[in-house]
Parts: structure tokens; C-alpha cells; sequence
């Protein structure tokens, strides 16, 4: 009996030292606010992804509002003025044309389909218009569907472990990406958990060097072929079941025609891009893959700004027919 009340009091006090701990690093540590509704992209880079996405009310009547979804290429990393990126334009050229546009960047560097896709259930929280998701098929492969979602590099996996995220993913995308790790529900709940990540990170975790190649890579890389894009369905689910329902604009994106050893199997992601537009209403879809030439791309993937700016252009016409579609 000793034994079981010294357990129950040294457990007691390690939950007080716990809690006060905890209530000393939310004063001293507050996390990190920033809003894609203020920046042009997230100023944490890989970092601060709940925060960045987190919604703002009230909604401004008259705001028409877009979240976009991509990887790196919207980034534009190369670069320290974040109002070079593609969608910083975009958002430039809409208002130009009289509309109150918001349009959010939620480029993530090395972003895979599963984390996509929890920016996706995200964004539902944000109720926009419209919904623009730029990717290929590296991104939404069958590997990134079987893979841990805590291997990803950014801290985009923290939004599975938010209830009002979590709730409109489909329970085999949380069970297939093994969202269930208590390590991932403490940093997405603890400011102990994200004062550590910011004092031991690595600290290009937080931030990035925009520095310009001078030169495009020798090596060419190899897109691996890909049939299955179930990611593709799990990011839709939770865009397919919010009231209202916002148009969604799938863009096969732009790629060098000289960084790769073969453009072929990107095929297979409009491809299938084009199947989910041809089954639902909602749904556009567009293959941008040979939209630009080899000289207006850093390397394989990413954008010089005069590219960022035609893509813009690009997208513009489609946007704004479906922001008219509402």
C-alpha cells in the first residue's frame, strides 16, 4: 500500500512539474504567428504550417478567396521577395480586374500528396471559392500514400493531430500514413514540443538562403512511372463534403523539357486529373506540363520570376471563370 501511494505521488508531481513547464514555455515561448492571409509565402519555410493556415474570421462580404496547394515551384525560394511567386501574381491580376481577391500561398518545399492533402482538409476550415492544386506525379505516387506522414519534412503532418482537421479525412488515408503517433498528437498540442523544435532543429528547418544557380544542373532526373493516385482522391474527399463546396482547379504542373530524362510518365497524372473532372461538375482540369521552354526554369522544377508571372497569367482566365461559376 506504501508502495502504491508513493507511485500515485511521485506521479502526481511529475504531472505538476509537467503542466508548470508547460505553462512557463507558453508564456515565455509564444509560437510563431504567421497568416498566408499577410504573406506571400510562409516566412517559416518548413516550419509553422498550423499557424500559417490557421483561419481568420471575420470574412470581408465582398472577398473572394483561393488556397493554393503545391509544392516548392510555388515557393520560389531562389528568391527573397516572396510577391515574385506565381500566386502573389495572381492575386496582383485579379485585383487589377476590380475583384477583392485573397489568395493564400500554401506552397510547401518538397511537399508530398499526403501532406497536400491535409492542407486540403485545411483549407475547407477557410471556405474559399475556389481551390488551385499544382503538382505531378512525384508528388501523389503510391510511396508517399504508404509512407509514415511523420517522415515528411515539413511540420504540415501536426494538422492530422487537430480535430477539425482530422475529422474529414477518410479513416484509410489516417490508417495508411499512420497518423495515429502520440509523439505527432504532443507536437501538435504542446508548446514544450515546438519550443524544443526551435532551439534543436536544424535551423534551415525555420528558415532558407534565397540564392539564384548560376547554372542549370548537368544531371537530368527520372519521373517514376505511376498509375495509382489515390492521394489525389483523399485530397478531393474532404473538398467534395464542404458546404459550400468550392471549384476545384487541378493543374498537372509545368516541368523543364530539358531537366528530365523523359516527360513521359507525367502523362499520367493529368491523365488521371482529367478523370476526376470528367466525373464531377467542380472539378477543371488542365495539363501545364510543356507550357514553358527550358530556359525560363532554374533547374527541373522550379521557376525564374518572369515564368512565376506568366504562369499567373496562364491560370488567369480559368480562375476567374470559376470565381464567376459560384
Amino acid at each position: 500500500m506504501r508502495t502504491a501511494r508513493a507511485l500515485v505521488g511521485a506521479a502526481l508531481v511529475g504531472a505538476l512539474v509537467f503542466l508548470g513547464a508547460e505553462a512557463t514555455a507558453r508564456r515565455v515561448a509564444p509560437t510563431p504567428d504567421p497568416s498566408s492571409y499577410d504573406a506571400p509565402r510562409n516566412p517559416y519555410f518548413l516550419r509553422a504550417w498550423p499557424e500559417y493556415t490557421a483561419p481568420r474570421p471575420p470574412r470581408p462580404a465582398d472577398e473572394e478567396r483561393i488556397v493554393v496547394l503545391t509544392n516548392s515551384q510555388g515557393y520560389l525560394r531562389e528568391r527573397a521577395d516572396g510577391r515574385e511567386t506565381w500566386p502573389a501574381r495572381l492575386e496582383e491580376f485579379l485585383r487589377a480586374r476590380g475583384r477583392n481577391a485573397q489568395v493564400l500561398n500554401w506552397a510547401v518545399p518538397g511537399a508530398s500528396g499526403a501532406e497536400l492533402a491535409l492542407l486540403a482538409a485545411r483549407a475547407v476550415e477557410h471556405r474559399p471559392e475556389v481551390v488551385l492544386v499544382v503538382s505531378y506525379s512525384e508528388n501523389f505516387g503510391p510511396f508517399w500514400r504508404r509512407k509514415e506522414i511523420s517522415f515528411a519534412r515539413s511540420d504540415v503532418p501536426e494538422l492530422a493531430y487537430l480535430p477539425e482537421v482530422r475529422r474529414r479525412l477518410p479513416a484509410s488515408f489516417l490508417r495508411s500514413v499512420d497518423a495515429y503517433e502520440p509523439l505527432g498528437w504532443l507536437q501538435a498540442h504542446l508548446t514544450l514540443m515546438d519550443l524544443r523544435s526551435r532551439l534543436f532543429e536544424w535551423r534551415e528547418r525555420w528558415t532558407f538562403v534565397p540564392v539564384e544557380p548560376k547554372r542549370p544542373p548537368e544531371r537530368k532526373l527520372v519521373l517514376h512511372e505511376a498509375r495509382n493516385f489515390a492521394l489525389l482522391a483523399d485530397l478531393l474527399h474532404p473538398l467534395a463534403r464542404a458546404r459550400p463546396r468550392p471549384r476545384v482547379l487541378l493543374v498537372a504542373m509545368p516541368l523543364n523539357p530539358e531537366g528530365f530524362e523523359d516527360l513521359a510518365p507525367a502523362a499520367a497524372f493529368a491523365a488521371a486529373c482529367r478523370t476526376w473532372a470528367e466525373r464531377a461538375d467542380w472539378i477543371t482540369a488542365r495539363d501545364a506540363t510543356h507550357l514553358f521552354p527550358a530556359d525560363v526554369y532554374y533547374g527541373p522544377r522550379h521557376f525564374r520570376p518572369e515564368a512565376h508571372r506568366a504562369f499567373a497569367e496562364w491560370l488567369l482566365p480559368d480562375v476567374e471563370r470559376l470565381l464567376d461559376e459560384r
